[in-house]
C-alpha cells in the first residue's frame, strides 16, 4: 500500500471545507481527503481545470463504498492516493484564469486544506 509521507501533514494550512459535497473550489496548493460514505457504487470523483464554460478533466476515477482518496494539488502537479492501491501522479498546467474544481459524486464528502510552508 502506498501512502503520502507523514511529514506532509505539516504543510496543511487552514481548513477550507469540512464535509463538503458537490463541486468544491480548490486553491492552487491544496489537499483534499474524499470519502465515499456508505452509498453503494458511489460514483466518480473528478478533478477539473475550469475557466467559464471550458473544462479539462485532469483526473477521473471511481469511488467505492467505504473508500478514501487523498488528493494533492501543487500548482501543476497532482497526486492521488487511493486506499489500498498505488498512487497516481499527473501534470496539468493551469492557464491564466483557470481554477481547480473537485467534483464529488452523490454521497461523497471532502475535507480540504490549503497547503503552505510550515512555520
Amino acid at each position: 500500500m502506498v501512502a503520502p509521507a507523514p511529514e506532509v501533514d505539516a504543510y496543511r494550512g487552514p481548513v477550507l471545507a469540512a464535509g463538503a459535497s458537490g463541486a468544491v473550489d480548490l486553491p492552487p496548493f491544496a489537499e483534499a481527503v474524499v470519502t465515499a460514505g456508505t452509498v453503494a457504487g458511489a460514483g466518480e470523483v473528478r478533478l477539473v481545470l475550469a475557466s467559464g464554460a471550458e473544462r479539462q478533466v485532469v483526473f477521473a476515477g471511481p469511488l467505492s463504498e467505504g473508500e478514501e482518496l487523498r488528493i494533492f494539488v501543487d500548482a501543476s502537479l497532482v497526486e492521488v492516493y487511493r486506499t489500498g492501491s498505488v498512487a497516481t501522479t499527473l501534470r496539468a498546467y493551469p492557464a491564466a484564469g483557470e481554477a481547480w474544481i473537485l467534483e464529488l459524486p452523490e454521497g461523497a464528502a471532502a475535507e480540504v486544506w490549503e497547503l503552505k510552508l510550515p512555520e
